[in-house]
């Protein structure tokens, strides 16, 4: 969901954040918390990642992306074809290319949520809830993003840092992953390591780097 983000996070005050007094609040302190701890990549000059899948010791998927945020711009290398994109927001894919474009944009609204989701918690068009068990529920506005109709639940730690998120999608797929290994890129803290409840796939982001 690569919207632009266009509120600033604030500072709530200490007692709302001990004890919020409405649902809607407790969400919105709560996604204040999570976007606060991860950071803001829209701030970045660039951001790279490579995003691999792997599934019971197979790799299936290896995508390399070099997002530009200030300039919005992207580059996709998918296997042996590298896709260069020139205007993000709104995204064009240019008439010779459109086909390609289209696949590198799609790849990369994927890619980059699986990294970006907890920095993105406040970005326009979502909808924010709590749910029975104090996870944060997000969903999202009619045509945000490709699949409004996805739906993700937050397992959230006392650093706001995500420990695991559970979805079902707009398609009907349902999963839930713990997310590992954090650290520290350019001012975002970033979970680079991704494992199925099952435990018979892995989601890493190799190779990062922001500035």
């Amino acid at each position: 969901m690569l919207a632009l983000l266009a509120i600033a996070l604030g500072q709530e005050p200490a007692a709302s954040l001990q004890a919020p007094a409405t649902p809607a609040l407790a969400a919105q302190v709560l996604a204040a918390q999570v976007a606060i701890s991860c950071g803001n990549p829209y701030d970045l000059v660039e951001l790279a990642f490579t995003f691999v899948v792997e599934v019971e010791g197979v790799e299936r998927a290896r995508r390399r992306h070099l997002w530009r945020p200030r300039e919005g711009t992207l580059v996709v290398v998918d296997g042996g074809q590298t896709t260069t994109l020139s205007q993000l927001y709104p995204f064009l894919a240019s008439e010779d290319d459109s086909e390609a474009a289209i696949r590198a944009w799609s790849a990369f609204v994927n890619d980059g949520y699986w990294l970006l989701a907890a920095c993105k918690v406040q970005d326009p068009g979502v909808q924010l809830s709590v749910d029975e068990e104090g996870r944060l529920e997000l969903g999202f506005g009619e045509g945000v993003g490709l699949t409004p109709g996805d739906r993700y639940w937050l397992t959230v730690d006392e650093q706001g840092r995500v420990t695991r998120w559970d979805y079902r999608l707009q398609g009907g797929d349902q999963g839930g992953w713990t997310w590992e290994d954090y650290a520290l890129y350019g001012g975002l803290l970033l979970s680079t390591r991704r494992v199925s409840a099952e435990g018979d796939a892995v989601i890493r982001f190799e190779d990062v780097r922001a500035r």
